[in-house]
């Protein structure tokens, strides 16, 4: 019996001494993700908790990047690494700070930046990842100050 018991108690020994602590914890989830075939971690914050994750559904990957206490900071879509389709970005209470739309990992389209109160701050259009058309300036109580015209890019 004293025999069988020291190789038991040594195999558990070292495959605790083995182990590296410094992974990821891979048992995180993020219900409001829904349905996906696998995820990565990519990064963590200080904490050890998940900083980058993406979860891995078909062609389009969802990617989210996540504040230390796993509130939501950035939420999109990527496809062959780019970004594509609706992005928004979050202050840490939650509040949008931007959002506006993605093709081929340029801004294309309508796109908003909020202040932490909610208040529209920047209110624009991209073509291509280039600013286009009039953009309004706002204040810190959400109060239209002024616009600038970018134009039409060049094709």
């Amino acid at each position: 019996m004293k025999h069988t018991i020291i190789p038991i108690v040594a195999l558990a020994l070292l495959a605790v001494s083995c182990s590296n602590n410094n992974q990821p914890k891979l048992d995180f989830t993020d219900p409001t993700v829904g349905e996906y075939d696998s995820l990565n971690i990519v990064d963590t914050n200080d904490a050890g908790g998940p900083s980058t994750v993406i979860y891995y559904s078909g062609n389009s990957d969802i990617f989210r990047q996540y504040y230390s206490d796993h509130s939501l900071r950035a939420e999109g879509t990527v496809t062959n690494g780019l970004r594509e389709g609706r992005w928004v970005f979050y202050f840490p209470d939650g509040n949008i700070q931007a959002e506006g739309n993605y093709v081929g990992g340029k801004e294309d389209g309508p796109y908003r930046i909020y202040r932490e109160n909610g208040a529209p701050y920047y209110i624009g259009q991209y073509t291509m990842g280039v600013r286009s058309g009039i953009w309004e300036i706002y204040d810190q109580d959400g109060n239209l100050v002024t616009t600038q015209d970018f134009g039409t890019p060049n094709p």
